[in-house]
């Protein structure tokens, strides 16, 4: 998929925040690639978990637009403040991405 019509997904959905995924949609792609997800499950997360919102928190300290715990990322050093980076943020989601796509397949099979 072209990062091109990636953002004009974000924008024909009225998607919260679409600017942000147009400036990341080269690294929504790269994710969805390498971790053989479509980059629409990417976008949906992003929508559930944070609108969109980079600099987004919750109380239990799940970071940035993908809501990652800094503690789940492959960097066991990485902060929130580094997960607010959507650049970040996108590339550590692979384990939530994987974790949402296991429970949609899940659903399927019941």
């Amino acid at each position: 998929m072209n990062p091109f019509f990636l953002c004009l997904a974000a924008i024909s959905m009225n998607l919260h925040n679409a600017d942000i995924v147009c400036e990341n949609a080269e690294i929504i792609l790269k994710s969805a690639e390498k971790y053989d997800l479509d980059p629409s499950l990417l976008l949906a997360v992003g929508r559930v978990e944070s609108r969109w919102t980079p600099t987004a928190e919750s109380y239990g300290n799940a970071c940035g637009v993908m809501q990652v715990l800094p503690k789940y990322t492959k960097n066991p050093k990485r902060s929130c403040e580094d997960l607010k980076d959507p650049a970040v943020g996108i590339g550590a989601s692979k384990r939530t991405a994987t974790q949402v796509a296991a429970a949609a397949l899940l659903e399927r099979i019941k």
